[in-house]
């Protein structure tokens, strides 16, 4: 079985984080990074109307990525994955001295380009991994390639902290190893020795999977939206780290997350998958529901807030990756799971950043927090900040 090739798996799984590492540090060091600090209307706007690109280029690249999986083989298209990044890092290299990326229809084609490959470099190994494995080992691999992505996320941070005057052209040619090692990576892996796997004729996928699908793909991205759009407001005042994508990757919630994953998925891998995910999702019930219900004027409330709704959202990602997986005949394709999570995962994501532009649910300390921006700080337009959930 591919479970007794540990070594094997752990390859996979560093080619999750690298790619998302190269996904969200190319976000943070080149042109569409800069103008966040701006709150310019027009550079507003040109960021809306790409965000909004991108979360289509998602879609499409879930759609055609899972079809030529489906095609061709996984190595293969990983391979052009990471080909995919190698050309996006040599686009940057060569237009930004040039200036060329003033334009924003070219801005715009190479960020589509990236957050067309980006999602399918997690949700295509993952149904590898499952293909290969037993049940019971589904939710420890499904928590370790969440955990390398979110790991990935830090480490770009890291790297922003700790280098910041490194040079575009530096981190494009970091860029391009990055996605000739993951290249070698899948080379290496393809060629040992592995079991193969026999299609069979399965019944069509049920409106009804496909729909439980697409909503729990869904609740993934909005329980990520929330921590995005809704609470980056606040931590400001809880966290030491000022910058707005390190103060988001920092927070209680995500080193919570970071640390449970694993072993929540572990004490919870024999329990049945609905009662997981019905009891993760209350759990992430209360915790919203103690941060707007009990409007104390300290940090105390949101710190714990983010503490459990981080354990909660920790038990309910594992098994809802599995259970999609099991709702869509994951294991005979990869096309139905790569673009119902990607679908899904778009849309409800877009949807709940536009809620948060309305501002339909402002949270207790609001009134609190937003006077002191108006009395020590900048003049603040909160409109820009949901953009910053691009990152995924």
């Amino acid at each position: 079985m591919f479970s007794k090739s540990p070594f094997k798996l752990s390859l996979i799984f560093l080619c999750i984080f690298l790619s998302f590492f190269n996904g969200a540090r190319i976000f943070y060091s080149h042109s569409f990074s800069k103008p966040f600090i701006s709150v310019d209307h027009e550079v507003l706007n040109f960021l809306e109307i790409n965000t909004k690109f991108s979360f289509f280029m998602r879609i499409i690249g879930g759609y055609f990525l899972g079809k030529l999986a489906d095609k061709i083989g996984f190595f293969k298209t990983m391979k052009l994955i990471g080909l995919g990044f190698v050309i996006a890092s040599f686009l940057l290299a060569f237009f930004d001295p040039l200036h060329i990326f003033e334009s924003e229809i070219l801005l715009c084609l190479v960020h589509g380009l990236m957050t067309f490959l980006r999602w399918s470099c997690f949700i295509l190994p993952v149904i590898y991994i499952f293909q290969h494995n037993q049940k019971i080992k589904r939710f420890s691999h499904s928590a370790i390639a969440w955990t390398s992505v979110i790991f990935a996320m830090f480490f770009a941070n890291l790297c922003t902290t700790i280098f910041p005057n490194t040079d575009q052209l530096t981190w494009c040619i970091i860029y391009g190893l990055v996605g000739l090692i993951t290249n070698a990576i899948y080379s290496y892996v393809e060629i040992l020795p592995r079991p193969k796997l026999q299609k069979t004729e399965v019944d069509p996928i049920s409106k009804q999977a496909f729909l439980l699908a697409f909503l729990l793909s869904g609740l993934c991205a909005v329980c990520i939206s929330y921590q995005y759009s809704f609470i980056e407001y606040y931590l400001k005042n809880v966290m030491i780290i000022n910058t707005a994508g390190q103060q988001l990757i920092y927070s209680p919630f995500w080193i919570t997350l970071a640390l449970t994953l694993i072993p929540a998925a572990n004490i919870t891998r024999k329990l049945e998958t609905t009662k997981i995910l019905q009891k993760s999702l209350l759990g992430i019930l209360f915790s919203v529901g103690l941060f707007y219900l009990i409007p104390l004027f300290d940090h105390t409330i949101l710190v714990i807030h983010q503490i459990i709704y981080a354990i909660s959202f920790g038990l309910f990602l594992p098994p809802a990756l599995r259970f999609i997986y099991r709702l869509l005949h994951g294991y005979n394709f990869y096309f139905p799971m790569s673009f119902t999570f990607s679908l899904g995962f778009s849309s409800f994501i877009l949807i709940s950043n536009q809620l948060a532009k309305l501002n339909l649910f402002p949270a207790p300390l609001s009134r609190c927090i937003f006077n002191h921006f108006i009395n020590v700080s900048l003049p603040f337009d909160k409109s820009h900040l949901w953009l910053v959930s691009e990152k995924y």
